[in-house]
């Protein structure tokens, strides 16, 4: 069986298959071969068995796949969401500064304005990963194999404020203070059947009616394609 989206993921990240996650796949199946694209196969099951597990026998009320994702949910956040000593005091300068465009004199930045600020921000960061966990958990997306979604939720991971007139996205930092991507299911589905095709070019032809999208299909970006 040809492995297609697993040479594709391999191709652009060459460091995937030698990741502690593929690593730890690999010894829980007992894996032998070496090769990349196999490790990566391992790893991929592993991520769907967790994403679409079997029913406890004798707990069927028991609903392990929002167990699982509430797990996937917590570990995201501490990896991914902005910490609140990281904030930075830029944002807190502009504040002020809106503050004194808008009438009020020059304000005070105490704790409690930068407790409350903190709580907005990580809010807004969790609910709008919380858009793309759960719709790629979600049978609404069961039509995207496992590679795709983690090359395209791997990309959306990397991605800051959208500049509407450069029609484009900055990159994420641990500073960054913007929300995740808005999830656009559309512009998603197009993407992902785009970047199928891509992987399957052997077999089939890639067809995008729009010549720069063609060109950044060659690239494989996630944060460019979705812009």
């Amino acid at each position: 069986m040809e492995k297609l989206g697993e040479k594709f993921l391999h191709q652009r990240d060459p460091k995937l298959h030698t990741s502690k996650s593929v690593e730890k796949a690999k010894e829980r199946k007992d894996l032998k071969s070496q090769k990349p694209e196999d490790k990566i196969v391992v790893y991929l099951e592993r991520l769907k068995n967790i994403l679409e597990p079997n029913s406890l026998e004798n707990h069927p009320n028991f609903d392990r796949k929002e167990r699982n994702i509430n797990l996937l949910k917590r570990g995201l956040y501490n990896a991914v969401i902005i910490k609140p000593e990281n904030i930075p005091e830029s944002y807190f300068d502009n504040q002020r500064r809106l503050a004194r465009e808008q009438g009020h004199g020059d304000i005070k930045i105490t704790e409690q304005i930068r407790k409350q600020a903190a709580e907005i921000i990580i809010t807004d960061q969790r609910s709008t990963l919380d858009n793309w966990t759960e719709y790629l958990t979600r049978p609404d997306s069961s039509s995207y194999p496992v590679w795709a979604k983690y090359w395209a939720f791997e990309g959306m991971l990397k991605l800051s404020f959208y500049d509407k007139e450069k029609h484009s996205f900055s990159k994420r930092e641990k500073h960054t203070i913007a929300p995740f991507p808005d999830l656009n299911r559309e512009a998603l589905a197009y993407v992902v059947d785009a970047i199928i095709k891509r992987a399957n070019q052997n077999k089939t032809t890639v067809v995008a009616e729009d010549p720069k999208f063609q060109q950044l299909l060659q690239g494989a970006n996630f944060g460019k394609l979705y812009a």
